[in-house]
C-alpha cells in the first residue's frame, strides 16, 4: 500500500498536470517529473515475487544480475559482463560513441519485469532539488539514471494496436495532459528521455509505438525473451544486444537475508540466512539458485518449513503445495485443509502436465498457451476418477427411478422417474467437470499460471499464460508422464521415443523430475537414456540420485552404462 505522503503527493502531481490542458500544449516539467516518480514509487511495495509473499519492498526482491553484453565482431564474437544494471545507459561503442538503444533478452523468470521495475523506481527515488529529503537511494554513488529528465516505464499489456507513442503516454502514464503537450514535451526534452518497454513478445504487434520517431532521439531499453532476440534483431537492427544470465553469486547471501528476516534486523545476517546459504553452496541446488524466481521459491520453503530437501523433486512438489495452500488459506483456515484440497492439487497438476509436456516435446519449445488448448488437452486426456463416482450415479438414480415406476405399474412413470433420475446425475457430473476443467483459472489462482498477453483486436484477442517457470512447467509434465507408466504404458512409450541424444540435455529437468516422482518410471527411462542417449556417467548419476539410489527397482550405474 502507498503511505499517504506518497498518496497526496501523487494527488497534488496529477491535478497540477491536468491544470495546464487549458493550454493545450504547454506543461509544466516539475509537474510532470513528480507524477511521474510517485507513480513508479507507488510500485514498489506488493510487488508479488512468489505467490504467497508480498511483504518485501522491490528493492529487497531486487538482486544485482548477471549481464552480458555480446559484441560481434567480423572475425569474433567478444562477450562484456556489466559492472552493474545501470550500465544499461551508459554503454559506449568502440569509437567511445554513446549506445542509445538496448535489446535485454533473459529466459523466463530471470528478472527481466523486475530490471525495468528497479530502473524506473531508481529515477524515482533520485532527488528533484537540492532541498528535497524524499530519497531512497540504494546507490550512494553518482547514479547514471540522474541524465535524464523523464522516464517511461510502458505496461506492455495495457498497449492497443492502435496506439502510437503519444497515444501510450497519454494513456497510461499521463492522462491529465493534452496530446499536444506530450509531443511538445518529447521534443524538447527527447535526448534526455528514457523510454522502458518489458517484453517484445507483447509488442511486437505495436509497431506504431516501436517505431515512432521520438524513440531515435532517446534511450530506448527493450526485454524480451531470448527466443524472440532475432526476430527483434531482423527488425531494429540499431539495438545492441544484451542478455540477463542469472544472479551474482555475492548478492545472493544479501537477498537471502532480506527474505528471512524482518525489516529492522537486515542489518545483521541471521543465522537462519547462513544455514540456507551453507545449505545451497554444499548441494546441487546452488544451480538453480542463480535464478532470481528459484531463488526466491527456496528462501520461501525455507521459511515455511525450516529445511530444504535434498532432492530437487521434492523441493518442487512442496513448493507447489506451498502455493496452493497460501490459495486455499484465504478462504478457510490453513489448519483445515484436508486431503480433499491436497487431492485437487494433485489432479490440477497432471492436468496441467498434459499440455505441458506436449509443450516440451515439440520440435520448437512451446512455452505460451491458448486458454482453450491447456482446458482442452486437459478435459480430453485426463478424467478425475471421482468424476466417474458421478457418472455411477446418474446411472444409479436413473435405475431407481425406473424401479420405482414398475413397482407403481406405472410405466409411463417410471420412464419419467428414469429420465429424471438421470439428467440429475448428468447435472452433477457438469458441475463436476465445469469446476474442474476450468483447469488455467485455478492454475492461476494458486500461482503456478501467469497470465500474458495476446496483441490485437479486442475481438481476436485470446487469453494466453505461462507457467511460473519452465521448471514447473517440467514438473507438471513429468507429473502426468509419469502417471502414464502404470495406467497406458503405450503412451508412456510413445513419449520416450521423443527422448533422443539430440534433446536428452535440453529436457534433462523433465527427466530427472520424471526419476524422482516414480521408481517404475525411473527404471524405464533410465534403460532408455542408457542405452540411446550417449550420456555420461555423471548424467546417470544424477537421475539416480533423484531417483533415491536405495530401491531395488532400478539398475545400477554399471549396467546401465554397459
Amino acid at each position: 500500500m502507498d503511505n499517504p505522503g506518497e498518496q497526496h503527493q501523487r494527488a497534488d502531481a496529477e491535478e497540477l498536470v491536468g491544470k495546464v490542458q487549458e493550454d493545450s500544449s504547454s506543461y509544466d516539467l516539475i509537474q510532470v517529473q513528480s507524477q511521474l516518480k510517485a507513480d513508479y514509487k507507488a510500485k514498489r511495495n506488493g510487488f508479488v515475487f512468489v505467490p504467497g509473499v508480498t511483504d518485501l519492498p522491490l528493492e529487497d526482491y531486487f538482486v544485482d544480475l548477471s549481464i552480458i553484453r555480446r559484441e560481434s565482431r567480423p572475425t569474433e564474437v567478444t562477450l562484456h559482463e556489466l559492472t552493474t544494471y545501470t550500465d544499461l545507459v551508459t554503454l559506449e561503442d568502440n569509437r567511445k560513441d554513446q549506445l542509445t538503444h538496448i535489446l535485454v533478452g533473459a529466459d523466463v523468470g530471470l528478472g527481466k519485469t523486475t530490471l525495468i521495475n528497479r530502473l524506473a523506481l531508481d529515477w524515482a527515488s533520485l532527488p528533484q532539488d537540492d532541498n528535497s529529503n524524499d530519497v531512497i537511494c540504494f546507490d550512494k554513488t553518482q547514479n547514471p539514471l540522474d541524465k535524464f529528465e523523464l522516464v517511461f516505464a510502458f505496461d506492455a499489456n495495457k498497449l492497443q494496436t492502435h496506439m502510437n507513442l503519444i497515444d501510450a503516454i497519454h494513456n497510461q502514464l499521463l492522462p491529465g495532459m493534452s496530446k499536444s503537450a506530450i509531443k511538445a514535451m518529447l521534443t524538447a526534452h527527447g535526448d534526455k528521455i528514457l523510454y522502458l518497454f518489458d517484453g517484445y513478445d507483447e509488442l511486437k504487434s505495436h509497431q506504431n509505438v516501436l517505431n515512432s520517431k521520438h524513440l531515435n532521439r532517446g534511450y530506448v531499453i527493450v526485454t524480451t525473451r531470448l527466443n524472440m532476440v532475432d526476430e527483434f534483431s531482423s527488425h531494429y537492427d540499431r539495438y545492441v544486444h544484451v542478455a540477463i544470465v542469472g544472479v551474482v553469486w555475492k548478492s545472493r547471501k544479501t537477498f537471502i537475508n532480506n527474505f528471512l528476516n524482518q525489516a529492522d534486523r537486515r542489518d545483521h545476517i541471521s543465522k537462519d540466512a547462513i544455514d540456507l546459504w551453507e545449505h545451497l553452496n554444499q548441494s546441487h541446488l546452488n544451480q538453480i539458485s542463480c535464478h532470481p524466481l528459484m531463488l526466491a521459491t527456496t528462501c520461501s520453503i525455507f521459511k515455511n518449513r525450516r529445511e530444504i530437501p535434498l532432492r530437487m523433486t521434492t523441493l518442487y512438489s512442496q513448493a507447489i503445495y506451498d502455493f496452493a495452500m497460501h490459495f486455499y488459506a484465504k478462504s478457510i483456515p490453513i489448519e483445515t485443509c484436508t486431503e480433499k484440497e491436497i487431492s485437487e492439487v494433485d489432479e490440477l497438476i497432471l492436468a496441467l502436465g498434459s499440455p505441458a509436456l506436449k509443450g516440451l516435446l515439440y520440435k520448437e519449445t512451446k512455452l505460451v498457451f491458448d486458454k482453450e488448448d491447456i482446458d482442452t488437452i486437459g478435459r480430453f486426456q485426463f478424467v478425475p476418477t471421482n468424476a466417474w463416482l458421478v457418472v455411477s450415479c446418474s446411472v444409479l438414480c436413473a435405475c431407481i427411478g425406473l424401479e420405482v415406476g414398475l413397482r407403481l405399474e406405472s410405466l409411463q412413470l417410471s420412464l419419467i422417474l428414469a429420465i429424471v433420475g438421470f439428467i440429475l446425475g448428468t447435472i452433477l457430473l457438469s458441475v463436476k467437470i465445469n469446476h474442474f476443467f476450468n483447469i488455467t483459472e485455478r492454475g492461476e489462482n494458486i500461482g503456478l499460471l501467469k497470465r500474458v498477453s495476446n496483441p490485437g483486436k479486442t475481438a481476436t484477442k485470446r487469453a494466453q499464460y505461462v507457467f511460473l517457470h519452465k521448471t514447473f512447467q517440467e514438473f507438471t509434465a513429468a507429473k502426468y508422464w509419469s502417471s502414464l507408466v502404470l495406467i497406458n504404458r503405450a503412451k508412456f512409450d510413445y513419449y520416450l521415443t521423443h527422448i533422443t541424444r539430440d534433446n536428452v540435455v535440453d529436457v534433462q529437468y523433465l527427466i530427472r523430475f520424471c526419476c524422482g516422482l516414480d521408481s517404475e518410471s525411473a527404471s524405464v527411462i533410465l534403460q532408455h537414456v542408457g542405452t540411446n542417449c550417449e550420456v555420461d556417467g555423471h548424467f546417470i548419476q544424477t537421475l539416480l540420485f533423484e531417483a533415491e539410489t536405495d530401491s531395488d527397482e532400478l539398475p545400477n550405474l554399471q549396467d546401465i552404462l554397459s
